[in-house]
């Protein structure tokens, strides 16, 4: 749906996007309470409004618990300790241009996270995989941002207005630290690669998923939060570890966590 809008006005494609974003929460929702009224067979009405998935609502903000938690963890470590910072800037780097319009996607990522987990995580087999994968991902990702440290300097004429504003609350709360790999490209990739192909997930919402993926990997450069070379890790990271996930202990222990959270006994 999204491959047909005008591919040269970066603008309009990022706006949509973000429109996109709302009419997916209302969709999703009335999907829901319809679905709970036909599965409950009420007719006097009150089947409308469904019972939330608790058990996959609490798993997904654990998910998003952790992510912060090994993120902040990191930077908190660098910070007092002292470590040494890099800069893995190169030539095409230095000629990207600061495309404010891309905080957009950049900072609209967090809401399709949140629903991409709730979503995948409503049956077994894909919130074993997701989660692992996920998991896995933030231990990597933290590890290394230990062993190399990396930072960015952020442009110095910033952004007016909305965006300005925007662009402030991201610098005053996420120190320029944590470049390699990119979090926002591995946790998108995942997010991706657990839709595609997935039978319970609608797919025009996988294909939303592949859009969403591409606007964050352009937005973590062009709105300089992240090199080349952090876009590319991330998406590595998240390929390695969707792939491991596949099978093996760490899937098969996240399943039998996903049994007993069973909250509707």
């Amino acid at each position: 749906m999204l491959v047909y809008l005008q591919p040269f006005s970066a603008a309009y494609f990022c706006s949509v996007a973000a429109g996109e974003e709302c009419n997916i929460l209302r969709r999703f929702f009335v999907y829901e309470a319809l679905k709970g009224a036909s599965c409950m067979g009420v007719q006097n009405g009150r089947g409308l409004i469904r019972r939330i998935d608790t058990r996959a609502a609490l798993l997904a903000a654990a998910t998003i618990a952790i992510q912060c938690a090994t993120y902040w963890l990191a930077q908190l470590i660098i910070k007092t300790a002292g470590l040494a910072l890099h800069s893995p800037e190169t030539r095409l780097d230095a000629h990207i241009p600061f495309l404010p319009v891309f905080l957009v996607p950049y900072v609209g990522c967090f809401a399709h996270w949140v629903i991409t987990f709730y979503v995948v995580y409503k049956t077994k087999d894909g919130f074993a995989r997701l989660f692992t994968a996920a998991v896995t991902g933030y231990v990597i990702a933290t590890a290394i941002f230990l062993i190399w440290p990396t930072t960015i300097t952020r442009p110095a004429e910033q952004a007016a207005g909305v965006w300005g504003f925007i662009y402030g609350i991201i610098c005053a709360t996420d120190a320029p630290l944590n470049l390699f790999p990119s979090v926002h490209c591995l946790v998108s990739f995942l997010c991706m690669a657990s839709t595609v192909k997935s039978s319970s997930v609608p797919r025009w919402y996988a294909w939303l998923s592949a859009v969403m993926f591409a606007l964050v990997c352009m937005a973590t450069v062009f709105v300089k939060q992240h090199f080349i070379i952090d876009v590319a890790g991330g998406t590595a990271l998240g390929a390695l570890c969707w792939a491991a996930a596949a099978k093996g202990k760490p899937r098969e222990c996240a399943a039998r966590v996903y049994e007993a959270l069973n909250l509707h006994k």
